[in-house]
């Protein structure tokens, strides 16, 4: 699917308002501010506050969309953070019922930074294209190659990644304990049969 999300260009740009959905062109098909529970609109916000603002600030087209693909990645981030981690670090659960949790934490965080890549590949294909960045990108020097580009994109992408990863790890898959979990059902079943 590719979305376009674009701008409004006006001289003053106006405050953050959570009313309002800033993601997707001023004028055209609406695109969703929040694709996988965790809110981009903010990180749509600013995005627009730094295109419209690039005249002033020197910032390039490619700068802009990094720091708005930083941004969808920490929202994603932050909701894993606020919605998962706490549920899932609880231990008063049943072991199998975290690795649970961690699976469909772990999940949701890939879908999020997946749509966070999308939306950044649109406005990284399409800013320029459609007019919405419209300033001199040729006296930037942020991100000005191919190189420095790609470099800062795989290091938005894998900043998460580490925490994400780590859960993982001090939490087996519940896959590995399957066996075992069986074993106890099944030892379970019979003294019960043995007692009736």
């Amino acid at each position: 699917m590719m979305v376009l999300l674009s701008m409004q260009i006006s001289s003053a740009f106006e405050d953050y308002d959570d009313s309002k959905n800033y993601c997707g062109p001023a004028s055209g098909p609406s695109v969703p501010r929040s694709p996988s529970d965790a809110d981009f609109n903010h990180a749509c916000y600013n995005h627009d506050k730094c295109y419209n603002q690039c005249e002033n600030t020197k910032h390039t087209q490619a700068y802009c969309d990094l720091q708005f693909l930083e941004n969808m990645v920490k929202s994603c981030g932050d909701y894993y953070d606020e919605h998962y981690k706490p549920d899932c670090e609880d231990t008063t659960n049943f072991l199998w019922l975290q690795d649970m949790c961690w699976n469909t934490a772990n999940d949701f965080y890939r879908d999020c930074t997946t749509y966070a890549a999308t939306y950044y590949t649109a406005v990284a294909t399409l800013g320029k294209a459609v007019g919405s960045f419209n300033c001199d990108d040729s006296s930037g020097t942020e991100y000005n190659t191919e190189a420095k580009v790609t470099k800062r994109y795989n290091q938005i992408m894998d900043s998460g990644k580490s925490g994400i990863e780590r859960q993982g790890e001090v939490t087996p898959c519940m896959s590995m304990r399957l066996p075992a979990i069986l074993a106890l059902i099944s030892a379970t079943l019979v003294k019960a049969v043995k007692i009736i």
